[in-house]
């Protein structure tokens, strides 16, 4: 599972890096922005742990009190929430700058102040 993760990811990452228009980038990654944000959410503020087995899992155990599962849901909720501002804004910002960048090299320079006399 988590090789398949890393290669969704990898892949994800190249398309963004490496699209031919760069809009396609900017939408992926506003739309993959704010399904993390909004799954981020959804785990800090559960009342209860979203996925059961995980309390069966901490109950089974016995090391760990069963509200542990909650409270390990809701701080990776919360580092998600952190991190995806960061990160998916970020990269929107430097794609943008790339884009910006390369729409000024291709348009026609100014004319020159003598060209107005």
């Amino acid at each position: 599972m988590q090789s398949s993760l890393l290669l969704a990811a990898l892949l994800f990452w190249y398309s963004v890096i490496f699209a031919e228009a760069r809009w396609y980038s900017l939408l992926a990654l506003l739309t993959t922005g704010k399904l993390f944000c909004l799954l981020g959410a959804l785990l800090t503020f559960a009342p209860r742990p979203i996925y059961p087995q995980l309390r069966e899992l901490y109950a089974q155990a016995g090391h760990f009190p069963v509200e542990t599962a909650l409270s390990d849901q809701q701080l990776a909720g919360l580092l998600m929430l952190v991190a995806c501002p960061l990160i998916y804004v970020l990269a929107s910002v430097v794609l943008a700058a790339r884009w910006l960048l390369e729409w000024s090299d291709h348009s026609s320079p100014l004319p020159s102040d003598k060209a107005w006399q």
